[in-house]
């Protein structure tokens, strides 16, 4: 039988694609996006889409090109979670210059708050 890549893990709510995402895996990604996996959904448990998963491993932020093809088929960069917390809150406190840097090129919202109230800055201060 064929596997199902837009298989979606019922303890985590994550699918394969989400995994790629989190391990910075480019080539696992392209295979998955090219087999026609689902890129615009996010994790059912905590409204996390790929960019919150690129964002929530610190090892990615050397990974800019996974980042800025995520950006450019359409991943948008103000998500909120179910937290209210977007991929640049995620990065800023995980010091990701880079990604930080990258996001806000592409119009992350600076000044977006979370449920707490905290900025992007507010986060990154805490770490």
């Amino acid at each position: 039988s064929k596997a199902n890549i837009n298989y979606i893990d019922k303890q985590t709510g994550s699918r394969p694609i989400h995994l790629s995402i989190i391990n910075g895996d480019e080539e696992m990604f392209d295979l998955l996006e090219n087999a026609g996996a689902s890129c615009r959904t996010g994790v059912i448990n905590d409204d996390n889409t790929l960019l919150h998963w690129f964002c929530s491993n610190d090892a990615n932020d050397q990974h800019g090109s996974l980042l800025k093809k995520l950006i450019d088929i359409g991943c948008d960069v103000n998500a909120e979670n179910n937290v209210q917390r977007t991929p640049l809150m995620l990065a800023a406190q995980l010091n990701m210059i880079n990604t930080c840097e990258t996001l806000i090129n592409a119009s992350a919202d600076v000044d977006k708050v979370d449920d707490k109230g905290n900025r992007a800055i507010d986060l990154a201060e805490l770490g």
